[in-house]
């Protein structure tokens, strides 16, 4: 066994100590940075595009603040995540994230 094991970036005591100071949680995000792979939006697009006649893409890019209890319902309201509504702390202040949503705009082609 090796003397440095690796836990997934999901375990809950890497999340826990990540999350715990300002450091871990640029060390979190950086995982994250230069990532490989093709943008989904873009997949998407790809996929329904020869399909119609126009399509366009819109991006909406917005932030949102949750306070505890906000945050708590979000949790509580995944399947995947919702046995963990009861680790969320108390907010000193709101949580500030960032939604990402894309809408498709598609026209038929003219029968």
């Amino acid at each position: 066994m090796s003397p440095f094991p690796i836990k997934p970036l999901n375990d809950p005591e890497v999340v826990r100590a990540e999350y715990a100071s300002e450091a871990g949680l640029v060390a979190r995000a950086s995982v994250y940075q230069g990532l490989a792979g093709q943008d989904a939006r873009e997949a998407a697009f790809e996929a329904v595009s020869p399909h119609f006649a126009s399509v366009s893409r819109r991006d909406v890019i917005s932030p949102i603040e949750f306070d505890t209890d906000g945050v708590r319902g979000y949790v509580g309201s995944s399947i995947a995540h919702k046995h963990l509504v009861d680790r969320v702390p108390d907010l000193v202040e709101p949580l500030v994230a960032t939604r990402r949503c894309t809408v498709f705009v598609a026209e038929k082609a003219a029968s």
